[in-house]
């Protein structure tokens, strides 16, 4: 588990650092205050910038989308999209400044240097005499005349457990780097989860539902949906075909269906004779469904979510949160959500405070201007007594 965590050089926050994090931990703050590139500095974190991850998190912005830029320091401001990913949106051009993410007490950590570097042709002689020609990489100054004729880019990336050396040069280099490379780690780390604003993809929720059928994880999951229907009795996903709906469909509608292998979720109802679908009964019933869903494969590791009450009615979050606490107790998950809404809020702070066997964080970014250094962004985080005092205080925390 996380205890603090120190991020520097990464998209909006220049140096960041959290101390005292919890066993649920919700961060708030005001838009583009960074509570996204929070999250993904976790996920950077706990994957150890696989690369991936990387490329996942700049095509999740649309970042690939970039048009190539022109000048005497092209290469060190080239086009790749991940430029990004670095604070102020450019590769740095002095050598040394990278992105670092760490847990300084348990000694998590990752460093993400944008290099440029040579490919060099070496004879070498064996000793029976034969000679082969290898090729070998050769660091280069960005500072050097050679970087802007002959060097090519990379991404050094290293943390406590392996390395790799990633070449970056071009969108197809970008696309054989992720079929061909990954980053060599001596162990695998933790397992994470991440949820975004987006509904999962409907293949995604049934196969995380097959997953659950005839184990804890099913009662929970039927447990958080009667937050906001009591009368759920059961859940399962069947082929259009299965539930009747494939007559609705045109013969085009059919044939792509069949070709995706999409399934839908139906609902059993205490006070219906048929099952209903359950994106009839609206985004909560969804959004409970996926919260669940995606928190199980986290066991053991890391749950990120963004905008936790997204969807939800501020009358089920309190429910919500105190199944979300019994759950990352009994399957040892680390939460971290972010949240613009003063209910999730409230309703986090009275299961916090309630609760003697986990601890839960609440944290705010807020970006500042600061006469020395320029604008950054700061966390102020409050522990459980002290959102007892706001909340009867009614300050607001956003």
């Amino acid at each position: 588990m996380l205890n603090s965590l120190h991020i520097k050089n990464f998209r909006l926050l220049g140096d960041l650092s959290v101390e005292g994090l919890g066993h649920l931990n919700l961060v708030v703050g005001r838009n583009n205050s960074g509570k996204s590139s929070f999250l993904e500095a976790l996920r950077v974190l706990c994957r150890r910038g696989h690369p991936s991850l990387l490329q996942e998190l700049v095509a999740g912005r649309d970042e690939t989308i970039a048009s190539r830029l022109t000048g005497e320091d092209e290469r060190l401001v080239d086009s790749s999209p991940y430029r990004h990913l670095f604070l102020g949106r450019n590769f740095p051009k002095r050598d040394g400044q990278a992105i670092e993410i760490s847990d300084p007490k348990s000694g998590q950590n990752v460093r993400i240097e944008h290099v440029i570097f040579r490919t060099l042709e070496v004879t070498e002689r064996a000793a029976d005499g034969d000679v082969t020609v290898v090729r070998k990489r050769e660091q280069i100054a960005k500072s050097s005349p050679e970087a802007r004729t002959e060097g090519l880019q990379a991404l050094s990336i290293t943390s406590d457990l392996g390395s790799a050396f990633w070449p970056i040069e071009s969108a197809d280099e970008m696309e054989r780097a992720r079929r061909t490379r990954s980053i060599a780690l001596d162990r695998d780390p933790a397992p994470v989860s991440y949820l975004s604003t987006r509904f999962l993809h409907p293949d995604r929720i049934a196969t995380l539902w097959d997953q659950a059928v005839l184990t804890n994880a099913e009662d929970d999951i039927l447990q958080g949906l009667r937050l906001i229907e009591p009368g759920v009795q059961g859940l399962a996903f069947v082929k259009p075909d299965d539930s009747g709906s494939e007559r609705f469909l045109t013969s085009r509608a059919r044939e792509e269906r069949a070709i995706r292998g999409e399934r839908i979720a139906l609902v059993k109802m205490a006070d219906t004779a048929k099952p209903i679908p359950l994106s009839s009964m609206g985004d909560g019933m969804l959004r409970v469904l996926q919260l669940l869903l995606a928190m199980y494969p986290a066991k053991g590791g890391y749950f990120l979510v963004d905008e936790f009450e997204n969807g939800l009615h501020y009358s089920v979050q309190e429910g919500l949160w105190k199944l979300l606490f019994d759950l990352a107790i009994r399957m040892d998950i680390q939460v971290f959500a972010t949240t613009h809404s003063s209910d999730c809020i409230a309703a986090f702070a009275n299961v916090a405070r309630a609760r003697i066997d986990s601890n839960g964080c609440l944290f705010r970014l807020k970006r500042i201007d600061d006469q020395e250094i320029g604008d950054r962004i700061i966390a102020t985080a409050f522990s459980e007594d002290q959102l007892v005092l706001a909340q009867d205080a009614q300050v607001d925390l956003r």
